[in-house]
């Protein structure tokens, strides 16, 4: 009977152990987005490699978006913007109202010709 309390007890340690492991791990790996945004503000050249996941600002959007770099863009009703760069960086950002993103593709003209769009 004591043998089982044992091993009881050592199951509940070891299973404690691993859940802080995995909580420790869990809030070091999530992405910093305000550094990862102050880092992108720092590069004054879109063509600076950016860090695909990355939250830019509406400015930075527009500024990939009018240089011919986008290759698709997905807009969500949050107003999460989603860009595909055609080297296949992803950067997000916020658009100030909806369906923005799309006003700007028809403004930008030839150059965003052929982007492909979607919505949520």
């Amino acid at each position: 009977m004591k043998d089982n309390m044992k091993k009881r007890v050592l199951f509940a340690v070891i299973l404690a152990l691993i859940i802080i492991i995995l909580g420790f791990l869990v809030f070091k790996l999530k992405p910093d987005y305000d550094s990862v945004e102050k880092f992108n503000s720092t590069n004054e050249s879109i063509n600076e490699f950016p860090i695909s996941g990355s939250y830019i600002t509406w400015e930075r959007a527009l500024d990939y978006l009018h240089s011919g770099e986008v290759a698709s863009i997905m807009q969500a009703h949050s107003l999460e913007v989603t860009l595909q760069l055609k080297n296949k960086i992803i950067l997000k950002t916020t658009e100030p109202s909806i369906d923005e993103i799309f006003r700007e593709v028809d403004k930008c003209g030839e150059v965003c010709k052929n982007i492909i769009t979607s919505t949520e």
